[in-house]
C-alpha cells in the first residue's frame, strides 16, 4: 500500500489515499505487537531477577489496577487458606506478565471479549508452593487443543474465530516465566461443566525470614 502511495498518490482521490493510509496503519501496528510479543517471549526467562518477592496482601489492588488498564469490567481476587501472609518467590514485573498475557487470552477466546474472571490464591499444604487458579466464562477446548495450547507458535484462536490476532506466544510466555522460577502452569477446562478454562499456576512460597527472627 505505501509503494503505490509513493507511485501514484498524485494521481488518487484523497478517499482512496486515506483507505490505504488506514490499512497500512492497521497492518503496521499489528506487525509492531508481533515484534514485541516475539522479544517478550525470548525476554522471559530473564525478567525475574533472583530473590524477588511479592506479597500476595497487594494482589486485590494489583489485579484491579490491571483490570482497568486492560479494559476487564468483571474480575474478582479471593485470598485463602493463609495468602494474605504469604510472598510469592516471582517480582511484580513476572506477575504482570502472567496475569496480563491469561487476561488477554480470556478476552480473546470469550464470545464476546468480555469475559467474567475469577482468581483464587492458596497457600498449598505443604506450605512451600502457593497456587493461583485463574478461571473465566469463555469457552470449552478439545483435549487436542489443549495438549498444545502452551506450545510455542501454536494458535487455537483461527479455530474459534476464523482470525489469527497473536502468534501463539502468550501462553508460552507464561510457562517460561513461570519455568525460570520453579513454578508450574496447567490449564484445562472448568470441571464445574460451565464453560471456559482453568489455568493453575504453581509458584514457590518465599521463604524469608522475617526480621529479627533466627532460622
Amino acid at each position: 500500500g505505501i509503494q503505490f502511495l509513493a507511485s501514484y498518490i498524485d494521481e488518487m482521490p484523497p478517499e482512496e489515499i486515506r483507505e490505504l493510509l488506514d490499512t497500512a496503519m492497521r497492518h503496521g501496528d499489528r506487525l509492531k505487537n508481533a515484534i514485541e510479543t516475539v522479544l517478550r517471549y525470548v525476554d522471559s526467562p530473564n525478567i525475574t531477577q533472583i530473590g524477588e518477592t511479592y506479597a500476595l496482601s497487594d494482589l486485590p489492588d494489583f489485579v484491579s489496577a490491571l483490570a482497568t488498564e486492560l479494559k476487564i469490567e468483571s474480575i474478582g481476587v479471593e485470598l485463602i487458606n493463609g495468602a494474605h501472609a504469604a510472598e510469592l518467590s516471582l517480582s511484580k514485573k513476572s506477575l504482570e506478565v502472567i496475569l496480563g498475557e491469561l487476561i488477554d487470552n480470556s478476552r480473546k477466546f470469550h464470545p464476546e471479549n468480555n469475559p467474567s474472571i475469577n482468581i483464587q490464591a492458596s497457600v498449598l499444604h505443604d506450605k512451600k508452593q502457593i497456587q493461583l487458579s485463574f478461571i473465566d466464562n469463555g469457552v470449552n477446548v478439545s483435549p487436542s487443543e489443549l495438549r498444545y495450547i502452551c506450545q510455542p507458535y501454536y494458535q487455537s484462536e483461527s479455530r474459534f474465530t476464523g482470525e489469527v490476532a497473536g502468534i501463539g506466544l502468550g501462553l508460552a510466555t507464561v510457562a517460561s516465566v513461570l519455568w525460570s522460577v520453579g513454578g508450574a502452569f496447567n490449564i484445562y477446562n472448568r470441571k464445574d461443566g460451565e464453560p471456559g478454562l482453568q489455568a493453575d499456576i504453581t509458584i514457590p512460597q518465599s521463604q524469608k525470614v522475617p526480621t529479627g527472627k533466627l532460622a
